[in-house]
């Protein structure tokens, strides 16, 4: 004899417990007990860990926190500034890095000129005494091979002989790629047009754009490489260069953060989702990376 089915209610039930993001990974003994150490502190214990039975040759280096991946270079100037974000301006952001590393009991020196090996250009702040410091990278500390651009040179601004050279190629009537193509092949390397290309992105710099206007209209342009050799040299001594901002980036020889006004942690936007919606988010962010760097420096052995 089949029973009828009956609906009684539940009196008691069990409540599940869902693991939630702050909560202490079973897989992981350090998680859920993080403070100021930041994420990378606490990824180089957990690596420490990993190796502490391997041979000296398996041991792993930690990594720098801070990747040339995320600086944002070569960086893409945007044709209009309809919707782009804001972004941190170099005295703010120089500010709370320094801020930052004097909590930690760092002074910096602004402005410190650092020379090594292939290496020269202008650190942000810096201690010589503990060696470690930061760069911050705009316009300012980047030079013009790190930005890319719709810009080109100009026919009127051409060498004589380049500008010859244009007109007998724009007798075949190519479209603009071609012509863009061949007239970066015969700019290239040409202390003239590169002179021309530091001024235009110097336009911070007014003292130094003018300097280079008063030298081109004091001496013709030639083709010789000596042309402004005494402005490209101070440039060049204290701009870095997008293979130097690549080795900053990799801290081999010398602990200097490289951040970057061209990261997505720099930019904020109230309208996109893509960007942190509110400037003070984009500080923390900045004070954790700083931090974290200086976390990372200190459990290397650096400081």
């Amino acid at each position: 004899m089949k029973k009828t089915l009956q609906v009684k209610p539940l009196k008691r039930y069990r409540v599940p417990r869902y693991p939630s993001y702050s909560g202490k990974d079973p897989m992981n003994p350090i998680s859920g007990t993080l403070s100021k150490m930041g994420y990378y502190s606490a990824a180089l214990l957990s690596a420490v860990g990993l190796f502490s039975f391997t041979t000296d040759g398996d041991k792993k280096e930690a990594k720098n926190p801070v990747r040339f991946s995320e600086l944002g270079f070569p960086h893409t100037y945007a044709m209009y500034g309809t919707g782009l974000p804001d972004r941190l301006e170099r005295e703010v952001a120089t500010e709370i890095i320094e801020k930052v590393f004097k909590q930690n009991g760092i002074q910096l020196t602004r402005d410190f000129s650092i020379d090594v090996g292939n290496m020269a250009f202008q650190a942000s702040g810096y201690n010589p005494e503990k060696g470690i410091g930061f760069v911050w990278l705009d316009n300012e500390s980047a030079d013009v091979s790190c930005f890319n651009s719709w810009w080109g040179v100009s026919e009127k601004d051409m060498l004589e002989e380049d500008r010859k050279a244009l007109e007998k190629f724009e007798e075949d009537e190519p479209d603009w790629r071609e012509t863009k193509e061949f007239v970066s092949k015969l700019t290239k390397g040409k202390s003239y047009y590169r002179l021309l290309a530091v001024q235009r992105n110097s336009w911070r710099d007014e003292g130094l754009q003018e300097e280079i206007e008063q030298y081109i209209q004091s001496n013709p342009p030639t083709a010789s490489a000596d042309y402004g050799k005494e402005i490209l040299k101070r440039y060049d001594d204290k701009m870095l260069d997008l293979d130097e901002i690549k080795q900053v980036a990799q801290d081999n020889d010398y602990s200097i953060a490289a951040f970057s006004e061209y990261a997505d942690y720099s930019a904020y936007s109230a309208w996109s989702k893509h960007y942190a919606n509110d400037r003070k988010e984009v500080i923390k962010k900045l004070e954790e990376m700083v931090q974290d760097y200086i976390d990372w420096a200190q459990a290397e052995g650096r400081l």
